[in-house]
């Protein structure tokens, strides 16, 4: 079995590359993406979507610690977006929130990378079961 455990690790340092699911198990080295899909979840307790999901906000949670007054556009491109309107989808889409409601959230201390890895803070889809 190849090393799932970096799958993480990996997400974290290509999030701006890897966009997709399939592009994750590629980069892990599996041909099959709902097999390392299955193999993700019982290791880690999560689906890659949703670490994909959390990856990407740690990176805009980072930008705006780094410089609370940086530019949505410069925290898309480091979260692996095109530009601050697909952040601005983004983040409403996942968090339920826009831009600088989740930056002031940030800047007082309420979101924190250790708040959105726990259960529940990420917004469910309503076509995803």
């Amino acid at each position: 079995m190849k090393n799932l455990e970096n799958a993480l690790r990996v997400l974290k340092f290509k999030i701006h590359k890897i966009r997709t699911v399939q592009e994750l198990s590629e980069e892990m080295g599996y041909k099959d993406a709902k097999y390392f899909t299955r193999l993700f979840r019982r290791n880690f307790g999560y689906t890659c979507k949703e670490a994909m999901i959390k990856v990407r906000v740690e990176k805009f949670i980072d930008c705006i610690q780094k410089n609370p007054n940086q530019k949505n556009y410069s925290c898309a491109k480091d979260m692996g977006l095109p530009d601050e309107i697909a952040l601005n989808k983004y983040l409403r889409n996942h968090m339920g929130k826009n831009p600088t409601q989740f930056k002031a959230e940030i800047v007082n201390g309420t979101v924190t990378k250790r708040t959105i890895w726990k259960k529940g803070i990420i917004k469910k889809d309503s076509n995803s079961g």
